[in-house]
């Protein structure tokens, strides 16, 4: 099995050493239930080994973390979850214009004006919503759509570059690269010999 690529960022608040962190979690039994299903998804997942199972693998890890990391902080979560539900109507017309215009040359200031929001404010808040930066949330997106584009024999890895709002290239590839593991020429061309699958991503 190759390493399967995972930011230790993710580890931080099991790692801080902080006196606060809890050495042992006790479950509810409906969320001990639910971990328990991921685990079994993620056994089965390794021992299957289908197409890009490391990208299953990766995603169910981060579900799993994500829940521990709730029940650990129950009050914290609650009062973030206030907090974020307050903005409800400004974040989902922001993400839905992100969406729409990835493509384009995306700025953070141009989104702070649409939602009438200090960057400051923003900024906590959209991380609070999506769980990332505004940059790495375009990043990902753009790369979302760059590994079905790059299935398309029609397009160019230039056309592919373009249409998704990169400038570059060069930068495009690297960028790529560090997603994947592979350039976006290598990449096609195991789409094409393998099995349709959820492109691995690291």
């Amino acid at each position: 099995m190759e390493p399967l690529f995972f930011d230790v960022a993710y580890l931080e608040y099991f790692l801080s050493g902080d006196d606060s962190t809890q050495s042992k979690i006790t479950l509810e039994h409906i969320t001990e239930m639910r971990v328990r299903h991921v685990l079994k998804e993620m056994l089965a997942e390794y021992e299957r080994r289908s197409p890009f199972f490391q990208i299953v693998l990766k995603s169910n890890l981060l579900l799993l973390l994500s829940m521990l990391i709730r029940e650990i902080n129950k009050d914290l979560v609650q009062e973030g979850y206030e907090k974020t539900e307050k903005y409800r109507s400004i974040m989902t017309g922001v993400i839905d214009y992100i969406h729409a215009a990835y493509h384009e040359d995306l700025h953070l200031d141009t989104l702070c004006s649409l939602a009438k929001l200090s960057r400051s404010t923003f900024c906590s808040i959209f991380k609070a919503w999506t769980g990332k930066t505004f940059n790495r949330y375009l990043a990902d997106l753009r790369m979302f759509h760059a590994l079905t584009m790059l299935k398309q024999p029609e397009l160019s890895v230039t056309d592919v570059c373009y249409a998704i709002g990169f400038n570059e290239l060069s930068y495009f590839c690297r960028i790529f690269k560090k997603y994947t593991g592979i350039s976006p020429t290598s990449y096609r061309k195991q789409a094409i010999q393998q099995e349709p699958g959820t492109p691995r991503i690291r």
